[in-house]
């Protein structure tokens, strides 16, 4: 996108190999640590649920993160001193 915010398709995940996957994961994953936001094409949700969603309700990161880490591709953070 020309506004600056990262733009990730997510056919870049559901059609593709492993590899890929893992690669759109760990982007999506740097871009959320990075910028904190993304835009995100190619997806089912409709847009009338997407235009009247109050973005600051939204806690996609929060829900992908733990996804992720259910599913074994972040590892859990270790607290300091254990």
């Amino acid at each position: 996108m020309d506004n600056g915010v990262a733009d990730l398709s997510l056919a870049h995940f559901t059609r593709a190999n492993s590899v890929a996957r893992d690669t759109f994961c760990k982007e999506l994953i740097r871009r959320f640590q990075g910028d904190g936001f993304i835009v995100l094409r190619d997806h089912p949700v409709p847009s009338a649920l997407v235009d009247g969603a109050k973005y600051s309700d939204i806690r996609a990161g929060d829900f992908l993160e733990q996804r992720l880490r259910d599913i074994g591709l972040l590892e859990t953070a270790v607290p300091e001193g254990r």
